[in-house]
């Protein structure tokens, strides 16, 4: 997803001139914060699972959350 937030804040690899900067730049802190948030409920639910050995719930939920922060 790092893609996308660079995507956002540049045009072309130049920064956006048509006044959409900010706007963008809001999006891309939003987007890194839910990229945050995404990792850390992956990481707790990491560290309380069972999984792999004997995979429960949780370690879906780990999955899942790691399978959605892949670029």
């Amino acid at each position: 997803m790092s893609d996308l937030v660079e995507r956002l804040r540049t045009r072309n690899g130049r920064p956006d001139g048509f006044g959409i900067g900010p706007v963008c730049d809001d999006a891309a802190d939003r987007i890194a914060e839910l990229e945050a948030a995404l990792r850390q409920i992956g990481d707790m639910a990491h560290d309380a699972s069972t999984g792999p050995a004997v995979p429960d719930t949780l370690w879906d939920i780990r999955c899942e959350a790691y399978e959605l922060l892949k670029d």
